[in-house]
This record gives C-alpha cells, structure tokens and sequence, in this order.
C-alpha cells in the first residue's frame, strides 16, 4: 500500500520506509548533550546527583543539537520520499539554486522546494519513522487492536514498581524481537507497523505475568 502525503503548497509525495539500521544509526551517531548535574541531599543524609535541566549553556546545547538533527534527518528520509507528477516545486527553487544558496541534490529539493512548513516536516518524517522503525503510535495501535485488559482497563495503564534499571528502546526491541521469534535482521526488515506490533505483543505479555503474579 502505497500511503500518500499532500504539502499544504499542494504538492504529492508517496512516503515509503527506509532501513530500521539507517535509523538505529542516525540515532546512534547523534547523541543527546548530557546535562550538568548538581549534588543534592536526599532523605537519609544520601547524596544523589541530579540533573539540571534549565542550565543557560546545556539549554543552547540541546538548541544547536535540534538544529542539526533537522537539517540532517533531510537525507535520512530522503530514499523514501518520492515526488507524484502534479504540481512542481516552486520556482523559486530554481533561483535559490542559482545563487547558491540551495543544493541540487534530492534533500535540498525536499528542504527548499517541498517541505518548506514546519508543519510538514513534522508529519513526513513522523510517517517515514511509523513506516520504519517502533514508533509509540505503532504501539498505541496495535495495543488497541490486541484489546488486552485486566480489571477492565488496558493492561499496558497499569503501573510496574519502578526499578534501578535503565536501557535504550533498541534493546527493549530486541528482547521484543527475540520473544517473537525473530533473528534482528529479521525483525528490522518487517514494516514499522509489524515491528510496534511485536514491541506491543511482548509488553502486553510481560505486564500481564507481573499483573498475574500479584494474584498469588
């Protein structure tokens, strides 16, 4: 199923997916700046550090590093966005070219030419990564369709105890993989759709075995 995207300058794109890896990647060579920490005193006399997420420097930090996510993440979506005959760029585009000031290549199209709104931008790239990757929406949907409650609310609304543990959604998603059934390369070659739905499937089961166990 080819899904179909209109700019609001009324230009038709198809939006297909890209490689699971290309992103993993991208995310991987982009990492979030670390905020400073400061030490405070905890209940007990114990110290713990804590973030400081309004420090002046990490807030121009985590600015600069929006930026360059948004003009790079262009050629990561790029492959999977095609341009349907209908109305052509705009011909600005062609002066911009010009005098230098946009590239030729299919992402300075997309920039300067096609996703010139920033509300356009945000939708295609969220389609591309849907059409990829795990994405919560693909989650959201396919915890709906599962249907799966337990004291008539759905089972992923209940809250587990919180543990000292922490770890990146890609390693969530292959423990999700591998509960499924499916090598990595496997699972990343199955739409974004199939990916979230698998992500799902497993937290589905999982909070249902700790909802379970309460019971004995």
């Amino acid at each position: 199923m080819i899904y179909t995207y209109t700019t609001q300058a009324g230009i038709r794109l198809a939006i297909g997916r890209i490689p699971r890896q290309s992103i993993d990647q991208f995310l991987a060579d982009h990492p979030q700046p670390e905020p400073p920490t400061k030490t405070v005193m905890a209940w007990g006399d114990v110290e713990e550090h804590v973030p400081v997420w309004d420090d002046p420097e990490y807030r121009m930090e985590m600015q600069a590093y929006y930026l360059q996510i948004g003009r790079e993440q262009f050629d990561l979506i790029t492959p999977a966005l095609t341009i349907l005959p209908g109305r052509e760029p705009d011909a600005d585009l062609v002066e911009m070219q010009a005098a230098g000031i946009a590239g030729s290549s299919p992402a300075d199209t997309l920039r300067y030419g096609v996703l010139v709104e920033d509300g356009d931008v945000t939708a295609v790239v969220a389609e591309v990564f849907y059409r990829s990757t795990v994405t919560q929406r693909g989650i959201d949907e396919a915890a709906a369709g599962y249907a799966a409650t337990w004291m008539d609310k759905p089972v992923l609304a209940s809250k587990l105890p919180e543990l000292p543990a922490e770890y990146a959604q890609s390693y969530r998603d292959r423990v999700a993989a591998r509960f499924c059934g499916y090598t990595w390369n496997g699972f990343c070659d199955l739409a974004g759709p199939e990916q979230s739905a698998c992500v799902a499937f497993y937290l589905i089961e999982q909070r249902l075995g700790w909802l379970a166990s309460k019971l004995k």
